[in-house]
């Protein structure tokens, strides 16, 4: 593309960006403290959420984890907009279905953009009183199936160590999360008898449970409460026990420790070095 493209033009946004941003601003931080996530049907960019500050279910990038990008190969939409927390949907039906609210329309060329916001947004996280442990196979399957309930039973990846099932009586539960940096979301749970905390947060080793709660016992037979399990494929599953907890999930990696150890332990080997060198020169240099 040789057209001009200066500072001036690269400052332009697409209509339906800037109505799409105005409706998740607008939406505000509802959805248990987070804003809900837009499904991008090919419409715009994939990487437009970065400049506008959104968070779509497609990532900033082509690339992404094998678990996670079998929620978008022939996978029903409905479930992985259930499954990510969707709230609004940029599509080229005009007829969505589920319940929702048309709230703009974009002409193109060849067809129409249409933006809508669903009656229902997905939750951001959901407190399950059941868990099982299935392989990924298994778990892309229930998820799949509209008989299995989303809201009822969480699946634990197989390579994560947890037993076969366990469970709690079902019961009220509020969640409140506050985005504090990338790689800090603080949480706060309130239950009658606790479960299994699924956060629709991409699933990562290096994701921690750092704070009170880490100290607390697991009402799931066979989880660790400091642990968090990748669970239903891809997302983050915490045990929390009943009443009032308040955590912090931080992301630290081992691959970040042992690289600052690495580096220090080379550094002091090159200090060393420098030290052992500059003591000989000066032994060599002395009358």
């Amino acid at each position: 593309n040789l057209a001009p493209f200066g500072p001036a033009r690269k400052t332009i946004l697409a209509p339906e960006m800037v109505a799409l941003a105005d409706a998740v601003n607008e939406a505000g931080d509802d959805n248990f403290g987070l804003p809900g996530r837009v499904y991008n049907e090919f419409r715009v960019y994939e990487d437009y959420g970065i400049r506008q500050e959104i968070e779509d279910v497609w990532g900033s990038s082509p690339l992404r984890l094998a678990a996670y990008a079998a929620l978008f190969d022939e996978f029903p939409l409905d479930r992985m907009w259930d499954l990510t927390g969707v709230a609004h949907v940029l599509t080229w039906r005009r007829e969505l279905f589920e319940p929702g609210e048309l709230l703009a329309e974009f002409p193109q060329a060849t067809d129409t953009t249409y933006l809508h916001r669903l009656t229902d947004a997905n939750p951001r996280a959901r407190l399950l009183p059941a868990v099982r442990t299935v392989d990924d196979a298994t778990a892309r399957d229930l998820l799949a199936d509209h008989q299995f309930d989303l809201t009822a039973t969480g699946l634990i990846a197989a390579d994560q160590g947890a037993v076969n099932a366990a469970s709690v009586p079902a019961g009220d539960a509020s969640i409140a999360l506050a985005r504090l940096a990338p790689d800090r979301l603080q949480v706060t749970v309130e239950s009658e008898h606790g479960g299994l905390l699924l956060l629709s947060e991409m699933w990562l080793p290096g994701w921690r449970v750092v704070g009170a709660h880490a100290a607390g016992p697991s009402p799931l037979s066979g989880l660790d409460a400091r642990t968090v399990y990748r669970t239903d494929l891809a997302f983050m599953g915490v045990p929390v026990p009943p009443g009032r907890v308040d955590f912090e999930l931080r992301y630290r990696p081992d691959s970040v420790r042992w690289g600052l150890l690495v580096s220090g332990v080379t550094l002091a080997l090159v200090a060393g070095w420098v030290t052992a060198t500059l003591l000989r020169t000066r032994k060599r240099a002395a009358p």
